[in-house]
């Protein structure tokens, strides 16, 4: 009965909603940043049994860099899952002028 009165006292305070806004965005952040370390962990982990794959298959070094350097991201900061990044030239067919009409 002690603690009911207690939460109703916490929460009964102006500055509640404010509190509890400040907290969720903490909480929030930290679990965005643990997200993105699991995700370095764990595409660090595929890549060097990737690469340990590719060695036991008898690939030579410059294959599996090859590899690599194809399936890595692009270094755009992130533009690409973003959508910022949009190429026009490559949705117009090729020989298609922009003053064209068919």
């Amino acid at each position: 009965m002690l603690a009911d009165n207690v939460w109703v006292e916490i929460f009964d305070s102006p500055f509640s909603v404010g509190i509890v806004a400040i907290v969720m965005g903490c909480l929030v952040g930290i679990a965005h940043a643990i997200g993105q370390y699991y995700h370095r962990v764990v595409r660090t982990r595929y890549e060097s049994l990737l690469k340990r794959d590719m060695l036991d298959r008898g690939m030579s070094v410059e294959e599996i860099e090859r590899v690599i350097r194809a399936t890595a991201e692009p270094d755009d900061g992130g533009a690409h899952r973003k959508g910022v990044h949009f190429d026009i030239r490559a949705q117009v067919p090729r020989g298609r002028q922009s003053g064209d009409a068919t």
